[in-house]
């Protein structure tokens, strides 16, 4: 094979991974709303025997937990991103293709500075600082 259909080709596994990727991150953060949601419609109904500050805890606590592991896949994405734009130049003739290197390129280790990273893109805090307030509201003007 000719390195351009090689290239092509791996483009194709790097999109591949990084909709997967993408699926996996949509699907935590549903599962934190839901939670959230559940622990918030519980102690509005007062289903849930919890004094106000613990409330106010524990949906941190989760928002928190569902935050780093939505982030933990965002550097995967960052990654398969970072090598596209790689293949993209190839195919661009703006470089010469060094590949395939998706397994190198991805499982690299996922470490802590390469999450705070990740954590700066508002696409990733965004949505969870938004479900901060909601519980930060109903903490503070119920009744």
């Amino acid at each position: 094979m000719e390195p351009e259909n090689i290239a092509l080709e791996e483009l194709k596994l790097v999109q591949a991974i990084i909709n997967t990727q993408e699926q996996i991150r949509l699907k935590i953060m549903g599962w934190g709303v839901a939670t959230v949601s559940a622990i918030s419609v519980a102690y509005l109904s007062e289903k849930l025997d919890l004094p106000s500050n613990s409330y106010l805890a524990l949906s941190l606590v989760i928002i928190g937990i569902f935050l780093w592991l939505d982030t933990v896949h965002r550097v995967a994405v960052d990654r398969a991103i970072e090598r596209s734009g790689e293949i993209e130049e190839c195919l661009r003739k703006e470089a010469t293709y060094d590949g395939p290197k998706i397994g190198k390129s991805i499982s690299v280790k996922n470490g802590i500075p390469y999450q705070l990273r990740s954590l700066k893109n508002v696409r990733v805090y965004g949505p969870y600082l938004a479900l901060c307030f909601a519980v930060l509201f109903i903490y503070v003007f119920n009744p």
